[in-house]
């Protein structure tokens, strides 16, 4: 039933006096649409548009008819609802949509939507909550547009920011001044290092610069600079770090790599330390942070897509094969595949990893660590390794002819095989594996499939600002859903929160392509990455691209981002 079927008055009339029985809270504002229904009927006006004429809030009518087809009706939503279900449905989509998740009692999630008698819609709801028994409520536009803006609102003044941090942040970089005018170079090391770990940084990078000694962190990919010190301190510094990671301070003349163990606020982190001769004079050293707790989540707490996270765990439930993660360096591939492992190790299972270097130390496996000076490089590990009876390998990175070989042959005869690929696309990495000499009938029968991703900067919900986006900007990036009345931006300078970026965190994005008999036949055939990645997206990939664009319609990332990180159309 719709409004136009109740636009006769006795049809209307009858509505009413059904809705009157089983709601009596309704009485008063049906008393007022049947009055104004009759007035107008007396003019010879149709009761909805009498109704209208009248000033009568046309959600009164809509929730007499939803009443009368057995729906629940919510007038208002509420303000803040779990994380959990507006993860499934972000509060920009909500809207977008017109739907919005209202709470959840055991296994039956409630959803408000706006027109229950939309079946697609209904479909996609239910996608989003598989595992759940959906309960369908209605409710009015206005209701659900305020719910969506009062949640986007509590996470700009939630921000996931730990206050107390910030305030230790600031102390810190008060002490970095303080150490460095009274020569407390040793202290100054340590105090960098929680700085950086307190920042989220992933590296810092101690540099000799002609009178200076400068120091950047690598904050969400980019160098950020963190301190300048007279440059009589550099090569001070660099020994105090040498020690730590128990290298050689009387060499300055050869690079040196170690590593060290710092723990700051329960938590554990590694630091992978190396040292370069620079033609100033002291030693330059770059100092890699390795939170052992980034590789403690199943990979469905990564933050891809629920698309992308199903794709991806059919994949791992295969028996057998190739699973390719291709990207840049810095894309997140190696705490994408060390998840996955994290996932498929039980007591049952023999995980073994050969790695260059081993990044993070996991347990329940046995990790090999290539050593080209003795002439153990991943070809050999693998050739040993297939004779220790593994059921899942880790191969570190696919870089020749005779280590693609060995893992792809280890894959035909059964074991899962997990490896890193220097590739474009999910869509090249068949190629380029063919392009290393491997036979293309190989390719096709080993690799199961291929995840290609990308990391994004987040914008800082405390700062960021909203905009109406030019249709040219929406046609360079390739937007392919309905132009959106505002898009977010990062602030000019940013805030305290962010370190004046703009930009706070990283959000994963990503592309999954399963392989199936019709890929593989355009593999043999000779097809390009075109043709592959055409034919995957019949089948079923999401462009890394509209995965991107996906976040920039939620308001997590900006379309310059998205741009610097995967280009223009």
């Amino acid at each position: 039933m719709s409004i136009t079927n109740l636009d006769e008055l006795p049809q209307l009339s009858q509505a009413l006096d059904v809705i009157a029985r089983s709601r009596p809270d309704l009485v008063h504002a049906l008393h007022n649409l049947r009055a104004a229904a009759e007035n107008g009927w007396q003019r010879g006006v149709r009761p909805i548009r009498s109704i209208v004429d009248a000033g009568l809030d046309i959600a009164q009518l809509e929730l007499c008819i939803w009443t009368l087809q057995g729906f629940d009706y919510m007038a208002e939503l509420p303000e803040l609802v779990s994380p959990d279900l507006l993860g499934r449905i972000p509060p920009h989509e909500a809207v977008d949509l017109g739907v919005f998740p209202v709470g959840r009692a055991d296994d039956t999630v409630t959803v408000a939507v706006v027109d229950p008698l939309d079946t697609e819609l209904m479909t996609e709801i239910r996608s989003r909550f598989p595992e759940y028994t959906v309960e369908i409520v209605v409710t009015n536009r206005p209701a659900l547009e305020a719910a969506a803006n009062n949640q986007e609102d509590a996470e700009l003044a939630d921000d996931f920011v730990d206050e107390e941090a910030l305030a230790r942040a600031a102390q810190l970089r008060a002490m970095q001044d303080q150490l460095t005018s009274t020569g407390r170079v040793a202290e100054l090391a340590d105090v960098l290092i929680e700085l950086a770990i307190m920042s989220g940084a992933s590296d810092i990078h101690i540099e000799p610069d002609g009178d200076r000694c400068q120091i950047r962190f690598r904050l969400d990919g980019m160098l950020t600079a963190a301190g300048s010190h007279p440059a009589a301190y550099c090569q001070t510094l660099v020994n105090r770090i040498k020690i730590m990671a128990q290298l050689d301070v009387g060499d300055r003349r050869t690079p040196q790599d170690g590593r060290a163990t710092a723990i700051y606020g329960g938590r554990t982190v590694d630091l992978r330390v190396v040292t370069i001769p620079s033609a100033w004079g002291p030693e330059s050293c770059v100092i890699r942070l390795l939170d052992q707790s980034r590789v403690r989540a199943r990979f469905s707490a990564l933050g891809f897509s629920r698309h992308n996270t199903a794709q991806f765990d059919k994949l791992l439930s295969l028996q057998g094969g190739v699973v390719l993660a291709t990207g840049p360096t810095g894309s997140g591939k190696t705490t994408t595949l060390y998840s996955a492992l994290q996932q498929m190790t039980t007591p049952a299972i023999k995980t073994i990893t050969v790695e260059d270097p081993v990044e993070y130390r996991l347990p329940g496996m046995l990790q090999v660590q290539v050593n080209r000076a003795a002439e153990f490089d991943f070809a050999t590990a693998l050739r040993a390794i297939l004779r220790a009876d593994p059921d899942v390998l880790l191969v570190g990175e696919v870089r020749d002819a005779e280590t693609a070989r060995t893992a792809l042959g280890a894959a035909l005869t059964g074991q899962v095989v997990l490896a890193s690929l220097h590739a474009v696309s999910a869509a090249a990495a068949p190629i380029r594996l063919i392009d290393l000499g491997i036979e293309r009938f190989m390719v096709a029968a080993a690799v199961r499939g291929v995840i290609n991703q990308r990391l994004l900067r987040r914008l800082c919900r405390r700062c960021r600002v909203p905009y109406a986006p030019r249709r040219s900007q929406l046609d360079d990036a390739g937007w392919p859903f309905a132009r959106p009345e505002r898009l977010w931006g990062a602030r000019a300078g940013g805030c305290d929160a962010c370190n004046g970026t703009g930009y706070r965190g990283r959000a994963v994005v990503a592309e999954v392509i399963a392989m199936d008999d019709v890929l593989r036949a355009a593999i043999i055939d000779n097809a390009d990455p075109s043709e592959i990645e055409a034919i995957a997206i019949r089948q079923g990939m999401v462009p890394i691209r509209h995965d991107a664009l996906q976040l920039a319609r939620q308001g997590a990332t900006s379309l310059e981002e998205i741009s610097r990180v995967i280009g223009t159309r």
